[in-house]
This record gives C-alpha cells, sequence and structure tokens, in this order.
C-alpha cells in the first residue's frame, strides 16, 4: 500500500523520464512492466518488489519522490527470456517497454529530451511463442470460456470455447455441456484462461480442474454482437456464415480471442488462422478423473514419466510430438479412419528400411512449425529463418524417400503430394549464412555483389588504412607514422613532434599533443566516409534482402503449414510401428460390435518397467457385458483394469497394442472409478467424491462406453457399501447395458451372476505355500475365497503384535459363531453385530396402506408405540 502511495505521489512530481513510465504504467496496470534504459530492463515501486521477490534478485532504489526512495531491480536486456519465463511461471503478466529510438537520436530533438520508448507487447502465460519458453512438445493454448444458460440465468447448461495457440497457429472453436467442461480442459490443458468477470463462481469452478492462469476480462469483452463486428472486420469478411459456428456464445469466444491478442500482441498481430469447429462425437469422451486415474497424460495433475504418453513418444519431431500428444489425449470413433492409420503403421512395419531411414533424416528437422508462426506474428529471429531453410532441406530429402512408394494415408493426406520446395530451399541456401551468429551477418558471401562490395570495404577497413598508412610512410620516411582512430576525431595521422619538418604538403593539421602531433588528408577523410558509408549500405541493403526472403517464406505459409502436417503424420506413424515392433504389438482388429476380446493383453507403461509382467485375457462381449471381479490385494486387481481402458486409447488412435490378439468394439466414453481421495477445498469426503464419480457414470454411460469401477462403496459402512455396490452393478447392466469391468472385494456380489447369466466372475490367481502367499496376477474363472489382506499387512511393516491380534480376530470372524462373540481385550468396548430388521421395521413392511382406514391407522400408531417401549 506504501508503494501505491509513493506511485501515487509521483504521477504529480516526477522526473520527464519517470512520467515516461508513469503513463506507460497507466496503460498496463495488471501487469510487471519492463522499462528499458540503456542495456537493462528497470522495474519501479511495487513492480520491483514483486520481481525481486519472484526473481530473487537485489532490490534497490533510484530516484525519489517527495523525499522517499523509488523502489527499483533490473534484469539485463540479453537475459530477459530467463527472466520474463520465471515471472509468466510465478503467475504473472509482464509488459515491455522498448526504446524507439538511441539516445543520439534524441538529443537532435533538444539536449533535454528523453528517448521515445513505448510497450511493443504483453507477455503472459497464453501468448508465448519463444522457444525457450515453449515446452517443445506441448501446445501452448489460450482459451475463452462463455457459459451458455438457456432456461434460467442462473443456470449454467453448456459452456462455449475457443483456443488458441500462436505458437503453432491453430484456432479451435465448440460448444459443450457444463459437464464436460473438466474434459475439455483435460484434454487441451491451457496455459491462459480468459473469463468475463461477471462469472465468479463459474471461474472458480473452472479452477479446479487446471493449473491455467484465469484472465477475468469486462463483460463487455464477451458481447457477441461485439465480437462479431470484430471478426468480420478482422478476417475482412462481410458475414461469419462460412465459419459455422454454432451459437453467439461461440461468437463471443473467438472474438474475445482476437481482443485480447490484439491487445498483447500490438502491431505484430498480423494474420490469424479462421477458427475451426471441433466436431466433439468424432472423439472417444475421456472425462478429467479418468483421465488422471488412467494416468494418460498426466499423473495426480504432475508431470510423470510413466504416463502412456511417455510411453508411447519417441518420435523424432517436436510437431510431431504434440500432434502424437493431441491424439493420445483425444482418441477418435472413427472406424474408417482408424483402419487407415492402422495401415499406415503397418506398411512401415512391413518396410524396415525406409522406416529407419526416414526417422534418421526426420532427427534433422528442427521446429519450423513454430518458426513459420513466429515469423507471421513477427516474433521471429534469424534463428527461425534458418530453422526454415533447414527444415525445407529435410522436407526435400523425404519427399525424395517417399515418392512412388505408395503410403497409406488418412484423409486428404497423401505423401505424394508434398509439395517440392527445391526453389525455396535453394535460395535460402545461397543466401542465409550457414550459422547466425548474435550480432552477426545474416546474408551469405556470393549471393549479392553488390552487398559483397560493401561487406568487403566494411570488413577490410584496416586493410586499406594499413596500405596508407604505409604509403604516407614510405613518402615522408617516417618510419614512427601511424594512423590511429578515437571517436571524437575519427581517423587521423600521428607522427612525432621532432619529425614534422618531413610531412607532406596535403597534410592537415588537427591537433598537437605534447609529444605528438596529429593530421589528416583528403584521401583519408575520402576513405573514412567510404567505410562508415559502407557499413550504413551494408546494414540496410542486408536487411532489405533478409526482409525480401522472409515476405518469400510467408507467401508460402500455407504449403509450408501443410508439410509440417504431413512430416508429422511420417513422424507418429514411424513412431508407432518402431515400437509396435520392438515390443512385440499386435493390430487390433476394430469393430462395431459392443466386444472387448483381448488374448494375453500387457499394460503399456508397467511392461517396459517390469522384465516379466504377466499378461492377461479379457472377452467382454453383448452376452457378457459385466465382469466382476475378486481378488486379494497386491494381486493385479487394478492394475488389470487400467490396462484394458489403456488398450482402447490406443487402438482408437490407431496404435497396435501389447497382446496377442485383439478385437474390440468402438467406445464413446470411457469411464474409471479408481482410487480414494477427497476434496477438502469443496468440502467433499472420500466416500463424497467417490459417490460423485460414480452418478457421473450412472448418468452418461452408453451402451457404446466402456466402464472400470474399483471398490464401489469402501468408503462407508459394510452394508451400505455393499448394497451400492449391488445397486449399481446392476443399473449398469440393466439401463446402462455397457461394458463393466468391476472390482470388488465383497464377494456377496458375485452372486450377481447366478441372477444375471451374462454377468461373469473372475479372480485372481493365489496360492499359499508354506506359510507365504504367492500372487501369480493372472486373471481365472472363479470367486476369490481370501482377500489376505493381512500378508499385505505384513509386508507393509504392520508390528508383529498387531498382526497376531488380526488373525486371531480373523479366525473368530470365520467361525460358526460369526462377529457376535468376538473376544475383546480388556480396553475394547467394541461389539460387532450382523444388521437385522426390528419388529417394528417388519410390521411396517408388512403393511397395506390401501386398506387402511382412519381409525385402523390410529390403532396401528398406538400398537407401534407399544411395541417401541
Amino acid at each position: 500500500m506504501e508503494d501505491n502511495l509513493l506511485y501515487y505521489k509521483a504521477l504529480k512530481d516526477s522526473t520527464p523520464m519517470m512520467s515516461q513510465y508513469i503513463a506507460a504504467k497507466s496503460e498496463c496496470q495488471d501487469c510487471l512492466l519492463l522499462f528499458r534504459l540503456g542495456d537493462f530492463y528497470e522495474l519501479f515501486f511495487e513492480d520491483a518488489k514483486i520481481a525481486s521477490a519472484a526473481l530473487n534478485i537485489v532490490l534497490t532504489h533510484r530516484g525519489k519522490v517527495k523525499g522517499e526512495d523509488i523502489p527499483m531491480c533490473g534484469i539485463p536486456v540479453a537475459t530477459i527470456d530467463n527472466y520474463v519465463s520465471r515471472l509468466i511461471k510465478a503467475g504473472h503478466k509482464v509488459a515491455v517497454c522498448e526504446q524507439l529510438e538511441n539516445p543520439k537520436d534524441a538529443k537532435k530533438r533538444g539536449y533535454k529530451a528523453v528517448v521515445k520508448r513505448a510497450i511493443t507487447r504483453i507477455i503472459s502465460a497464453g501468448t508465448l511463442v519463444e522457444d525457450n519458453l515453449l515446452t517443445y512438445n506441448k501446445n501452448n493454448y489460450l482459451m475463452s470460456l462463455v457459459p451458455v444458460c438457456k432456461k434460467k440465468k442462473d443456470k449454467i447448461d453448456q459452456v462455449s470455447f475457443a483456443l488458441i495457440d500462436i505458437s503453432t497457429g491453430e484456432f479451435l472453436v465448440n460448444t459443450v455441456d457444463y459437464s464436460e467442461i473438466s474434459s475439455v480442459l483435460e484434454n487441451y490443458s491451457p496455459k491462459e484462461i480468459l473469463i468475463s468477470s461477471e462469472f465468479e463462481d463459474f471461474a472458480k469452478y473452472v479452477n479446479k480442474f487446471t493449473d491455467a492462469s484465469i484472465t477475468k476480462l469486462p463483460s463487455s469483452k464477451f458481447n457477441s454482437k461485439i465480437e462479431k463486428a470484430r471478426l468480420e472486420k478482422y478476417f475482412n469478411v462481410s458475414t461469419l456464415d462460412s465459419f459455422e459456428l454454432g451459437c453467439d456464445a461461440e461468437f463471443s469466444c473467438c472474438g474475445s480471442v482476437l481482443e485480447y491478442l490484439i491487445i498483447t500482441q500490438k502491431d505484430n498481430l498480423k494474420v490469424l488462422p479462421i477458427p475451426k469447429k471441433i466436431l466433439m462425437n468424432n472423439y472417444l469422451v475421456i472425462d478429467s478423473d479418468t483421465s488422471k486415474s488412467l494416468e494418460i497424460m498426466n499423473t495426480n495433475g504432475s508431470e510423470s514419466k510413466y504416463t502412456l504418453i511417455q510411453a508411447l513418444d519417441k518420435t523424432k519431431t517436436a510437431f510431431g510430438a504434440r500432434m502424437l500428444a493431441s491424439r493420445v489425449a483425444m482418441p477418435i470413433v472413427d472406424i474408417d479412419m482408424l483402419k487407415k492409420r492402422q495401415e499406415c503403421v503397418k506398411f512401415f512395419i512391413e518396410n524396415k528400411e525406409l522406416l529407419n531411414n526416414l526417422r534418421e533424416i526426420l532427427a534433422q528437422c528442427p521446429d519450423f512449425e513454430r518458426s513459420i508462426n513466429r515469423i507471421r506474428f513477427n516474433k521471429f529471429s534469424p534463428k527461425d529463418m534458418e530453422n526454415i531453410r533447414d527444415a525445407l532441406i529435410v522436407s526435400e530429402q523425404v519427399r525424395e524417400m517417399v515418392f512412388g512408394k505408395n503410403i497409406p494415408h488418412e484423409g486428404s493426406c497423401d505423401f505424394e503430394s508434398l509439395r517440392d520446395f527445391s526453389e525455396l530451399r535453394d535460395r535460402l541456401k545461397s543466401s542465409l549464412v550457414e550459422k547466425f551468429q548474435q550480432n552477426g551477418e545474416l546474408i551469405a558471401e556470393g549471393y549479392s555483389q553488390e552487398l559483397d562490395k560493401l561487406r568487403y570495404m566494411k570488413n577490410h577497413s584496416e586493410d586499406l588504412i594499413m596500405q596508407l598508412q604505409d604509403g604516407y610512410i614510405y613518402q615522408t620516411g617516417i618510419n614512427t607514422l601511424k594512423i590511429r582512430n578515437n571517436a571524437i576525431i575519427g581517423w587521423y595521422i600521428e607522427i612525432p613532434l621532432s619529425q614534422k619538418n618531413k610531412i607532406l604538403p596535403e597534410f592537415m593539421h588537427r591537433q598537437t599533443l605534447v609529444n605528438n602531433i596529429r593530421y589528416t588528408t583528403e584521401e583519408m577523410l575520402e576513405l573514412q566516409d567510404k567505410v562508415m558509408k559502407a557499413s550504413e549500405d551494408f546494414a540496410q541493403m542486408e536487411r532489405s534482402i533478409y526482409n525480401e526472403l522472409v515476405e518469400i517464406v510467408l507467401q508460402n505459409y500455407e504449403s509450408i503449414s501443410e508439410t509440417i502436417k504431413l512430416l508429422a503424420l511420417l513422424d507418429i506413424y514411424t513412431n508407432l510401428a518402431l515400437i509396435a515392433m520392438e515390443r512385440n504389438y499386435v493390430c487390433p482388429e476394430i469393430v462395431t460390435d459392443a466386444v472387448l476380446d483381448i488374448e494375453n493383453g500387457r499394460h503399456p507403461v508397467l511392461e517396459l518397467l517390469q522384465n516379466d509382467f504377466t499378461g492377461n485375457d479379457c472377452d467382454l462381449s453383448p452376452d457378457s457385458r459385466v465382469c466382476l471381479l475378486t481378488g486379494p490385494n497386491m494381486a493385479g486387481k487394478s492394475t488389470y483394469l487400467r490396462q484394458n481402458a489403456l488398450l482402447i486409447v490406443m487402438a482408437q488412435i490407431g496404435s497396435f497394442i501389447p497382446a496377442k490378439k485383439a478385437k474390440i468394439g468402438i467406445v464413446d466414453r470411457l469411464f474409471s472409478r479408481i482410487g480414494a481421495s477427497d476434496d477438502l477445498a469443496r468440502g467433499r469426503s472420500t466416500f463424497m467424491v467417490e459417490m460423485i464419480e460414480t452418478a457421473t457414470i450412472l448418468n452418461q454411460a452408453t451402451e457404446r462406453s466402456f466402464v472400470i469401477l474399483d471398490e464401489v462403496g469402501r468408503g462407508t459402512s459394510t452394508y451400505d457399501g455393499l448394497s451400492i455396490a449391488w445397486a449399481v452393478i446392476e443399473s449398469l447392466y440393466k439401463n446402462n447395458k455397457c461394458r463393466v469391468l468391476f472390482a470388488t472385494h465383497y464377494r456377496e456380489l458375485t452372486a450377481l451372476s447366478e441372477k444375471f447369466k451374462d454377468i461373469k466372475c473372475k479372480t485372481l490367481k493365489v496360492q499359499e505355500w508354506e506359510g507365504k502367499v504367492i500372487f501369480y496376477h493372472r486373471i481365472i474363472d472363479g470367486i476369490a475365497d481370501k482377500s489376505y489382506g493381512i500378508h499385505v499387512a505384513s509386508l507393509a511393516g504392520v508390528p508383529k503384535n498387531v498382526i497376531r491380534r488380526a488373525k486371531d480376530l480373523l479366525v473368530k470372524l470365520e467361525s460358526k459363531s460369526g462377529a457376535r462373540n468376538l473376544p475383546v481385550e480388556p480396553s475394547d468396548q467394541i461389539e460387532l453385530s450382523y444388521v437385522q430388521a426390528s419388529p417394528v421395521e417388519e410390521k411396517l413392511k408388512n403393511l397395506d396402506l390401501n386398506e387402511l382406514t382412519p381409525l385402523d391407522a390410529l390403532n396401528f400408531l398406538f400398537d407401534l408405540k407399544k411395541m417401541m417401549n
């Protein structure tokens, strides 16, 4: 607060430079302002305190306001990216105020003139484009969310969203049901989300499912009429009909994203892609909880090398890795498309030499997807042009490799159509220096004769001066004559004072020192002007040639983008083919029937960590849709459940899977209820969370869905839990009619297999041998007879006295006397009894209300009261 007061004092009484800072700060109150002063970016007032703490740099002061020190800290211009990255990760937005001229030019306007400065960019988590600020194998999405209330103003029915990654040029839009927004957030993992400030509760709800920065904007930024007009003006169209956006909220999303980018990118927002409508019906729906439970992309909200994407990613290019991650996050349901993807993988398995050659050359391809988009947004460096050139060299090699090979392809992505970039490649090879150096030359020698002349003059000025010096020494006979240079008088001839009588007539006096005397000549002045002009002309001509090359690259943006997509597909297919060969994967048969027939399936992640992973079968069909799995702790029930769900995900991205044989009916939604966790922030116990997840499954699963449930009902009393689990299985079987794997310790549930013939019971093979328990991790027909919980407790290090006591109690529980006569230790006051209906409950149960008169009802109540007493 004190620093804020100091800031407001500075508004009225400050130096010209500080006034300039305050004017810039007023444009970006929600940002930390990096104010360029020479070789440093300075931060002042509260910004300095925040940055100093976040970056662990020294907080000092510069200048005063009303006698009070102004807090200040600074970061070097040369290392700005590193510091900006740390500030963004700490949750801040950063505004960069650059110098638009050098101090010399400022002085031409007057001795006290302040260097011109302006905010050139606002950097936020969702608007990053620099490689060192991005994760190479993940998209960096900026998202806008707009709730849709159809019936009641305070009840959200749907949510429209727009996503853009300006580092790759992807712009997506869609509308989903309110309950599905968590899945969208999990699938796309946005880095920054724009939400109207009027939806505070919605923003809090969204924040539960993401670690993205939430940026709240005024509701006026989401006005559909205004945003429609903004979109029409930006894309220069009279109507947005061709965009195929479905509702006003989708226009609001797209328009708010556009306006935010205009604000943050200033004059650098050239051409955005037209937003593309996502057809959600084309994808397998995996909600946030299921994705985390299965560890598809992340585990428990954090990065992990034991996720499915990590197990499947051996891609050679950054853009290939991003496309693979997108496919794993959103598997498809189109059988024809899946079969085409399988054909592509199969092709490369059968053509190993081509596979190896392609992977070898793709490994040399830089991330030119992000380079071309940095160029498009005018945020590029010479390194990006180098990346384009090197990538086109790779592209041409790939084009020659695949030509005439008849590689299968999906949709319109025909590898025979790879664009011929030989002309552009050759031009960039001949024009650009092989390796860019910081502050070095851009255009290669030999590309332009005019430029080379200027280059020679610029780079060989000392040689020319030495030639002149040698000539003057020869003509005067003064061996100590030197030609020197300083910033005040430029080039000059210097001789000892004792030799002044030997000078030539054309020597013009410049300066006399104690021991030396300095001269110049018309010839030397002319050479000096030529050298200086050559440097200026060289820089100007080189920049002109370079800009021309940049424009040529931008003219090929669409073709280069299409090439990037084709190279990414080749990277993915060769990647999946290599993995399939190395790990002995099989091509699953994809069908429309509701089946899951896996022979000797294996967990795609855990088998990489274990040398002797045990494979298991899974057989679900319309005649056997539900499998009840009983078995002891640590036998592998949860692993088996997750394994089959992951095999479905792999099959529906077009990958081969770890199994001996597989037939998989397409799945529309995947559900998982595994593990226990509470949600204390929202006042929810572990059991409450479990029931919410179970309710979601019961309400949303269809006949084409696949559901895995583990220990439903364990968070409450035995009979409550058993009753809930029983009812859940019945409902899934009768109402949802989906494929279900249900793991439980409630052996009583296996009675359902007698009631419903197509509910099957499976267990895991276990053997007791010489007092030890051996887990085979093998699924077999049958029902578990023991849980072996005490054995697991012993393995976990539970004290021996507790283990002995537990064994004693277990014997009593399993005896004929049951739990009613359990011997308790003196300190225990516990009575375990079976739940039994009371006489009052029995009487009420047998009562027929339809035959009861008012008088009978009154008498019945008196009877109940007597029974209670």
